[in-house]
């Protein structure tokens, strides 16, 4: 059975849920320092946010062709079919030139010289 409640806890508990609550936190990490503040009055008065930015450097990283790997030569191997078979062995160079040498299963001999017009990157 519901005991009534006396006047003074009900004043009690009027007077709890009124009080005004404050509320701070800080959150810091390796890029900034954020602090949180809630101010409460049975609701939610007023929500804060304030940070600061740690001071950082940055550095750029020059690409040059020492740091980026060209390679000097590339030796491709490939075998279509064109009314024959053909073997061709190929060679790039780093300016985009293709060398290919090849032969077909009939005895033709064949040479080629490629390059490269544009490549969509």
């Amino acid at each position: 059975m519901n005991k009534p409640l006396d006047s003074a806890l009900i004043t009690k508990l009027y007077l709890d849920a009124i009080k005004v609550r404050e509320y701070k936190q800080t959150f810091t990490d390796s890029v900034l320092t954020a602090d949180v503040t809630i101010k409460s009055r049975g609701y939610v008065d007023n929500i804060g946010f304030s940070y600061t930015v740690f001071p950082f450097q940055y550095k750029e990283k020059l690409i040059t062709r020492e740091t980026l790997k060209i390679a000097k030569y590339r030796l491709i191997m490939g075998v279509y079919y064109d009314n024959d078979f053909n073997a061709v062995f190929r060679v790039q160079t780093r300016n985009g030139f293709m060398y290919s040498i090849g032969r077909s299963f009939k005895g033709k001999t064949m040479i080629g010289v490629d390059k490269t017009i544009f490549t969509k990157w």
